[in-house]
């Protein structure tokens, strides 16, 4: 579905109308915000989320410079092509709480938007990550909405409900409630339907010995 189309669907769902161009571009941000919840929920197990690569200089174990990501997936160390595995900082810090320990690197962190490694090394890293989620334009395509063409019409749901929520018009309570529990339970649905299709999840050990 187009954002239009979803647009559409969702003022007539809502408000019984066919929305003019200006009302258009008002919902157009309840459809981002329905858009950025449905990210946000789904983005690390849909293989339609937009991923990048970037190498990254780690000066003595720290980036200069904030990443620019939704979630990082996998880092590794470029002068060896060797996988780092994730792992908290306060994993670490229960260790080692000034993080002094130097080496070669085993694991990675992010504090304050910024890429670490640890044991600490000035290196150059490689950041597989998800990229953050780009708004809707009321010219956005179904092939450039990141989610299954069949789950796209939860959109209007989500959309349809921020509708009922701040048109000062809307006073059926049982709509709304409604409307956010079939756009609940379709954010539900859908993730479950990601994972279970797509998702095999990985699980990392720390030890600093």
């Amino acid at each position: 579905m187009d954002a239009r189309e979803i647009i559409t669907q969702a003022a007539s769902q809502s408000l019984g109308i066919s929305p003019s161009d200006d009302d258009c571009a008002i919902y157009l941000s309840y459809l981002n915000q329905a858009h950025f919840e449905l990210y946000n929920f789904t983005a690390t197990v849909n293989p339609l989320a937009t991923k990048s690569h970037q190498e990254v200089d780690l000066a003595d174990g720290i980036s200069a410079d904030k990443l620019s990501a939704f979630r990082v997936l996998q880092v590794y160390d470029r002068a060896n092509n060797r996988l780092l595995e994730p792992v908290s900082f306060i994993a670490i810090t229960k260790s080692d709480p000034r993080i002094e320990k130097k080496g070669e690197p085993l694991w990675w962190f992010l504090l304050n938007e910024r890429m670490h490694c640890y044991p600490r090394k000035s290196c150059r890293v490689g950041v597989w990550s998800i990229d953050r989620p780009q708004p809707f334009s009321l010219a956005t395509k179904s092939e450039d909405i990141p989610y299954e063409s069949s789950y796209q019409p939860l959109l209007i749901d989500g959309t349809a409900y921020r509708i009922y929520q701040n048109d000062s018009g809307m006073k059926n309570s049982s709509e709304l409630l409604a409307t956010l529990n079939r756009w609940q339970t379709g954010i539900r649905d859908f993730h479950g339907h990601l994972t279970a299709n797509y998702h095999k999840p990985v699980k990392a050990t720390f030890n600093i010995s």
